[in-house]
């Protein structure tokens, strides 16, 4: 995963020769807004929109058709933005920035690198340039910092605030019907699949981050019900006991 740079591009095909070079979305977004900054707010939205869209491709079919779409709509509203946008993150070698041509859950930028690079420059270089042999005791202080500050790597996608938001506003069995013990479909325009066995969601947004709102959703309304549904300990006893007790003063009676 890196920007558009053919130095580093031309080193990484050279090491890993078999390997795909992904294009950081991020700086897609980015240099494009560079471009069509001059239109008007409206279009800037509608331009923006196009590229995500074409960015959520989940097959090559889709990819060709949200390109055939944004060509059309540029016919008569942004020619020459899509004569740059087809030229330079189409045509060219930085154009696998789309999410299904990389694995479910992978990153689609390199903006961790990009800001972990900021805060050496803000933190330990204070943004001087220096020699090879000052930076080595920079590099050894770094060492030192993170050797005592480490943080957990984590290898399972957690979801951010949108999500979380999402699935508490869904998290009812109305948005849902039932296929299977672990299956369930999410009622929309296209049914959304979800395999809680298998952790798994038939939507984009789990093809990119590897965790969505429906899946969410669905979890926290099989958490509640059974926390709900849960017999208290020792209740169905006592429920007996009383009974025995009633059906004894009755007959007294």
């Amino acid at each position: 995963m890196q920007d558009a740079c053919n130095a580093s591009y031309n080193a990484a095909i050279d090491v890993f020769s078999k390997k795909k070079v992904l294009m950081c979305y991020f700086h897609v977004i980015y240099n494009c807004r560079k471009r069509y900054q001059s239109h008007s707010d409206e279009l800037k939205v509608k331009i923006k929109k196009y590229i995500r869209n074409i960015h959520y491709s989940m097959n090559e079919a889709e990819y060709n058709l949200k390109i055939e779409e944004f060509k059309v709509f540029s016919e008569k509203n942004c020619k020459d933005f899509f004569k740059y946008f087809d030229d330079v993150w189409v045509k060219r070698r930085f154009c696998d920035w789309q999410i299904f041509k990389r694995p479910t859950g992978y990153a689609c930028t390199n903006s961790p690198v990009v800001s972990f690079n900021s805060s050496i420059k803000r933190t330990f270089t204070l943004r001087k340039k220096l020699s090879i042999y000052n930076f080595i005791g920079v590099l050894l202080n770094m060492t030192r910092y993170y050797s005592k500050n480490l943080q957990e790597f984590v290898f399972e996608s957690s979801p951010d605030s949108k999500c979380k938001q999402f699935a508490k506003k869904h998290s009812k069995y109305e948005f849902f019907e039932q296929v299977n013990e672990f299956s369930y479909l999410f009622k929309s325009i296209d049914d959304i699949k979800i395999d809680l066995k298998a952790h798994y969601c038939s939507c984009k947004y789990f093809f990119k981050f590897k965790i969505c709102g429906h899946l969410l959703a669905i979890r926290y309304l099989k958490e509640s019900y059974e926390f709900v549904n849960k017999p208290k300990r020792g209740g169905q006893k006592k429920a007996a006991n009383a009974l025995i007790k009633n059906l004894k003063i009755l007959y007294i009676i």
